[in-house]
């Protein structure tokens, strides 16, 4: 696995008209590559898509798309910290001012040392904080 992935690249895979530099290259790698997911990504990831349907902001075709599609790549979920999320993530949350969501992608970046993939500025910039790798959009 070669980087740890959040839902805000990984949605505009699917949904081009949301893509940019990074979530372009993190396509690229995951194809080859694969990438590590925390516990709660398909969750988060499929919530992302049916708000996204309610709100009629993608069809329902985009939508079945979306779910296949990203059920083929080599995503690796990691479910290390599940039962111990008040001492891995928690913290990380408090400290940094993210969701326990966000965080559990901090936390997985940090305790593989791989470099993250986000969008979120919010994530980016604990993640440069806490000093995990982002990985560069070039």
């Amino acid at each position: 696995m070669s980087f740890v992935v959040d839902v805000s690249v990984a949605l505009p895979w699917n949904l081009t008209s949301r893509a940019n530099a990074l979530t372009r290259r993190a396509a690229e790698i995951v194809v080859r590559d694969g990438a590590f997911v925390p516990f709660h990504f398909q969750l988060e990831y499929c919530n992302a898509l049916a708000m996204l349907l309610r709100q009629t902001r993608i069809s329902r075709d985009q939508f079945e798309i979306a779910l296949v599609n990203i059920r083929d790549l080599d995503l690796a979920i990691d479910v290390s910290p599940v039962g111990d999320v008040q001492v891995s993530i928690l913290p990380l949350a408090l400290r940094h001012g993210l969701t326990l969501y966000d965080a559990a992608y901090l936390e997985l970046a940090l305790r593989t040392g791989l470099p993250l993939a986000t969008r979120d500025d919010a994530l980016i910039a604990a993640a440069r904080s806490a000093g995990a790798g982002l990985l560069d959009p070039n």
